[in-house]
């Protein structure tokens, strides 16, 4: 509190002084060094952080206090000291491999020569190894990556290869890698199977992946239940292919346990599958019994759709009590707000559970073409609001992601409502970034979601989505 208070008085000298007396209160403990430095830090005071740091490291050892002071390099911008820093951080800790990673591709892009000064400090310490590959592998250079990655031939060091170069998208290197594995390899066949029908997946080659799957389903292994779901997955969700979905998942949804973490993942396939098929009765009578928030939220989905929109509404609030995914959140408290204001249309309500039903078996044409009728029926603000969402959904659906950003952006002109307006802004720069990979038009989008409206649940979602656009050099 002494050392906040001289620095609000602007006497930093007295701050420094406070942050010594920490330390000499606790003995030079660990704690009170990286307590003061810390507080140091938090009032931008980074050259009197950096201070008495290295004076706590001259007396715990050489790599203490890593973090810190690798914070207050990079805040000084010498990226050389920050990065040795952070790998020294890293070394100790491992799991925490996202958040260094990122940093070090921040400061990479700050300052490219990083790139050799990492492989050169690489070089001297093989706990580095493999992050220095992922990074290489996120600026595309998978040359250079593959030498610190694949360091032998053998089946498992190939399949944690194609792993890697699976999440960074380079699918032609993890196919190659994956097929020598099942072609010429007595051990990880199984693994590389599953792996190489995530290739197929990635790629849109959904027929190569589903035999994939097959013969990873014939070998009747550790895998077995894992390759069903991810088929499934797919004839549901890729192939459109609802009924042989459904069948396929629903034996393996009978020996499942409730309280297993399948069984969720399990349900969300066969529910969506009997929906897109119209059968509403065997999709309500799965779900009977069960109370997740995802259950729940596909419970009042059925509901909604079946017109029983207050019993709907109230599922669809203890959906989102129990914390479900974000997308099935998102939808639930639209629903709610849906039902709230048009209570007393039921007509209006009436004929959006039509064009929901439509929107849910993929009929995009004929849920545009009731979507227009209605405009001519429903002229009122709220109405054209609602309505133009669920224009933008019928539009991404059918493939039409212009108009489906057109309908989203007609929404804030239509209704300036605090609650409509940023949904609508966030939407258009999910589909500019995710969709069109325009990525100079989702910046402009999402950045106006949160200028505009920055206490909003969309603006602390757009800050996240923006984190996202990064730009790998050519």
């Amino acid at each position: 509190m002494l050392c906040r208070a001289y620095f609000l008085l602007g006497k930093k000298e007295n701050v420094v002084k406070s942050s010594k007396l920490i330390v000499t209160y606790e003995n030079g403990s660990k704690p009170s060094y990286t307590y003061a430095g810390n507080l140091l830090l938090s009032m931008g005071m980074f050259t009197d952080a950096e201070k008495i740091l290295k004076e706590g490291r001259k007396k715990w050892g050489n790599k203490q206090f890593a973090r810190e002071l690798y914070l207050c390099y990079s805040k000084e911008n010498d990226y050389k000291n920050a990065l040795k820093e952070i790998l020294f951080y890293y070394e100790n800790n491992q799991h925490t491999e996202f958040w260094v990673k990122r940093e070090i591709e921040g400061m990479i892009k700050a300052d490219s020569s990083l790139i050799k000064e990492l492989e050169a400090i690489a070089k001297t310490n093989n706990t580095y190894e493999k992050l220095t590959g992922k990074i290489l592998l996120t600026f595309g250079d998978l040359k250079r990556a593959k030498k610190y990655l694949l360091k032998t031939s053998s089946p498992s060091s190939l399949t944690n290869y194609a792993s890697v170069c699976i999440d960074h998208g380079f699918y032609n290197e993890a196919e190659d890698a994956l097929k020598e594995i099942i072609n010429n390899k007595g051990n990880e066949k199984e693994k590389a199977s599953y792996l190489l029908s995530t290739v197929y997946e990635r790629r849109g080659k959904f027929d190569e992946a589903l035999k994939s799957l097959n013969n990873l389903i014939k070998m009747e292994g550790a895998l077995k239940d894992s390759a069903i779901i991810k088929k499934a997955q797919i004839l549901v969700f890729d192939k459109k292919e609802y009924e042989k979905g459904a069948n396929l998942i629903d034996p393996l949804l009978q020996k499942t346990k409730k309280s297993s973490p399948l069984y969720d993942k399990l349900l969300q396939i066969a529910i969506t599958a009997y929906i897109k098929l119209g059968n509403l009765k065997r999709a309500m009578s799965v779900l009977s019994g069960y109370n997740t928030a995802n259950s729940l939220y596909f419970t009042a989905v059925i509901l909604f759709l079946e017109g029983n929109y207050q019993k709907s509404k109230d599922t669809f609030l203890q959906s989102v009590s129990k914390a479900p995914d974000r997308k099935y959140a998102n939808d639930a408290l639209e629903k709610v707000m849906l039902i709230n204001n048009f209570v007393d249309n039921l007509s209006f309500l009436n004929s959006i559970t039509s064009i929901e039903k439509l929107i849910w078996q993929e009929k995009y044409t004929d849920a545009l073409n009731l979507i227009n009728k209605s405009f001519e029926k429903f002229n009122g603000a709220e109405e054209k609001t609602a309505l133009l969402f669920l224009k933008g959904r019928a539009y991404t659906g059918n493939g039409r992601i212009n108009e489906a950003i057109s309908s989203y952006l007609s929404i804030p002109e239509e209704n300036r409502s605090e609650i409509f307006s940023p949904k609508a802004l966030f939407l258009a720069g999910l589909l500019a970034k995710n969709r069109l990979k325009n990525l100079a038009m989702a910046k402009t989008l999402l950045e106006k979601v949160i200028f505009n409206y920055p206490d909003s649940p969309e603006a602390e979602l757009s800050r996240g989505e923006l984190t996202g656009i990064i730009k790998k050099p050519n």
